[in-house]
């Protein structure tokens, strides 16, 4: 097995909070129908997402 470059590494947290948010604006684009509370809800969660693979990456290294 290789050794790889820990930094380019996406583990899953930030893969999904990156994923989330790109389909919530791709749907919001689409639907305008959607809350603005809920819209803030799921940006928020993916945020979450975001932020604990970035903690995640930090501390593995």
């Amino acid at each position: 097995m290789r050794k790889r470059n820990k930094k380019f590494i996406m583990n899953d947290y930030l893969a999904g909070g990156i994923i989330l948010e790109l389909l919530i604006v791709s749907i919001h684009k689409y639907f305008f129908r959607i809350p603005m509370i809920l819209l803030i809800l799921l940006l928020g969660t993916a945020l979450i997402l975001i932020i604990m693979g970035l903690l995640k990456g930090r501390t593995e290294e």
